[in-house]
């Protein structure tokens, strides 16, 4: 499980990590347009097991990025991390 978030850990610090989940099913968790996960998870955000909170987009000269980008940006991203 991939959680999105600006609070997360930058993508260029978790590339291990994404190679070793290549030949796993994937899931990606986004907030909404006003809530981020942190909001709407709480606590239980850091109970889900075998996850990782990850920013796609650590250099983002905006406060958040629109969920549209947000999903076709982390998509791209992770389609080139899992065909290395």
């Amino acid at each position: 499980i991939i959680f999105t978030s600006r609070k997360g850990k930058s993508i260029h610090k978790v590339q291990k990590y994404l190679e070793e989940i290549v030949s796993e099913n994937i899931l990606v968790v986004f907030g909404s347009p006003s809530r981020g996960i942190h909001e709407i998870l709480g606590e239980k955000l850091h109970n889900v097991q075998r996850s990782q909170i990850i920013n796609f987009f650590p250099d983002q000269a905006t406060e958040t990025v629109r969920l549209e980008e947000a999903i076709l940006g982390t998509l791209a991203i992770l389609n080139i991390q899992t065909r290395k």
